[in-house]
């Protein structure tokens, strides 16, 4: 008998989260830690139980309650990207949450392990309910010329987002930095890994959290006596990099915790 998949689930403020995972994908070394030398990335690869530059990651997705709202960040990438995903649905009902009570979906950026499992095989929106929020510039980036413009061997990503894209054309949001979604959770704008790239800032009662849905070299950094939390991010299609600092030193804001879906958490950690 199988056992049961556990969470990782905590509390901040008013939300509850709860990490929960689309299955496992399988990534180059260069995809992990684009940045590091050979030996650097040898030595992730390892650490994430990997070996000959391959390694394993969880597809994380995480799911916050907060008053009458049921709300998913990204939403994996179906069965349509590779073949250890499409586990979210599953994994949602496993929490006693249906598709149908999801009521937003914001969406980091258009990557296909993050908006592939959009749509259900017969073609109808997984998640019918949800109004969908995603920044101007990432849109219009999958959308226009510069997607079009990208090397051959990226079009099915452009492909794809624009499938997914196109078909919650009439749900979406536009929402740039400092927009709340919802009273106490606001958009960070932290562009470079794509160009409209998004983390979220979590208010909570002593304490603020960041939550960042990426692949790559993500990175966070609080000094001591440095009241920022430095949020970093890779471009893996252009090579470029963006640090964003976001400030909690006001009074609700004494530590900031940056929540990565590819190394930092998975199913079963606590």
């Amino acid at each position: 008998m199988n056992k049961p998949m556990t969470f990782h689930s905590f509390k901040h403020g008013l939300f509850d989260v709860t990490v929960l995972s689309d299955g496992p994908i399988v990534l180059d070394g260069e995809i992990f830690a684009p940045q590091a030398t050979d030996g650097e990335r040898e030595e992730i690869v390892v650490r994430l139980a990997g070996a000959d530059n391959v390694a394993e990651a969880q597809s994380n997705i995480p799911l916050i309650i907060a008053a009458n709202d049921v709300i998913l960040v990204d939403v994996g990438a179906g069965s349509l990207f590779q073949p250890g995903e499409g586990q979210l649905e599953g994994n949602l009902n496993s929490v006693g949450v249906k598709a149908g009570d999801v009521t937003k979906i914001i969406l980091s950026h258009a990557h296909p392990d993050h908006i592939w499992g959009m749509i259900r095989e017969d073609g109808t929106l997984r998640f019918s309910n949800a109004r969908y929020y995603i920044t101007r510039s990432e849109w219009e980036f999958w959308m226009g010329e510069e997607a079009s413009a990208l090397p051959e061997a990226i079009q099915p990503f452009v492909t794809g987002a624009r499938r997914d894209l196109q078909a919650i054309a009439d749900r979406v949001t536009f929402v740039e930095d400092g927009d709340e979604i919802i009273p106490g959770l606001r958009v960070l704008s932290t562009p470079g890994h794509t160009a409209g790239h998004i983390s979220l800032v979590l208010d909570g009662l002593s304490t603020n959290a960041a939550l960042a849905n990426k692949t790559g070299n993500t990175s966070a950094t609080t000094p001591a006596g440095n009241p920022y939390i430095n949020v970093q991010t890779g471009d893996l299609l252009a090579g470029a990099s963006v640090s964003v600092n976001l400030d909690l030193s006001n009074s609700n804001s004494s530590l900031g915790i940056l929540y990565t879906t590819r190394v930092l958490a998975g199913p079963g950690s606590r």
